[in-house]
């Protein structure tokens, strides 16, 4: 009963955290790197639903940004998405061009 009462509360902080992150992107534009950090704290704990829509909301504020599809792909990677991390590196280095994005590409591309 405990642990279900500290993960409502842990769901509770993560929705008003994503929420401030995102007002805080919108006034300053320095919520790039945070959001993308959190992301990738949930995508090492497999809690994927989380670091998914953390990396497509950095996608949707900052789409110019060659980071977050890089971001985003290695999610889709991690997710077994293959396609999808592919269309979204390939954007990453159609922004940007990074060679350890090309790495993760041509190493998806092979399989």
């Amino acid at each position: 009963n405990k642990l279900v009462c500290i993960s409502f509360f842990q769901e509770k902080a993560l929705r008003y955290f994503v929420g401030l992150v995102g007002v805080v992107a919108i006034l300053y534009g320095l919520a790039e790197a945070l959001v993308n950090s959190l992301g990738y704290q949930f995508l090492m704990m497999q809690q994927l639903d989380k670091a998914g829509g953390l990396f497509e909301l950095n996608v949707s504020l900052y789409p110019e940004s060659a980071n977050v599809y890089d971001s985003l792909g290695d999610y889709y990677a991690a997710s077994g998405a293959r396609e999808k991390a592919i269309e979204s590196y390939q954007k990453s280095q159609g922004i940007d061009y990074h060679d350890y994005t090309e790495q993760k590409l041509k190493q998806l591309q092979n399989e």
